[in-house]
């Protein structure tokens, strides 16, 4: 193997070494912008949690009103009857 050819496959190595660390850097920062979105999912879920949470509350307490005043209208309604 004559120099030239040890210098061309040396030039070709490090130059695909350089693509191959280039391609690294692009998957790094794609990794770190996948784990920061996944990050924001995550609080996101949990913020929706807390509201379905707050909203169930809510809702048991209008149909816990909704029943009263069922009671009470059927009640009236009952008495007027008689």
């Amino acid at each position: 193997m004559t120099n030239e050819e040890m210098e061309r496959i040396m030039n070709f190595l490090i130059n695909r070494q350089e693509i191959f660390a280039d391609q690294m850097m692009q998957s790094n920062a794609r990794m770190t912008r996948l784990e920061e979105a996944m990050i924001a999912l995550t609080e996101s879920q949990e913020q929706t949690n807390r509201e379905v949470r707050n909203l169930t509350v809510v809702v048991d307490r209008i149909a816990d009103a909704v029943a009263v005043l069922l009671d009470r209208a059927n009640g009236t309604n009952g008495n007027n009857q008689n």
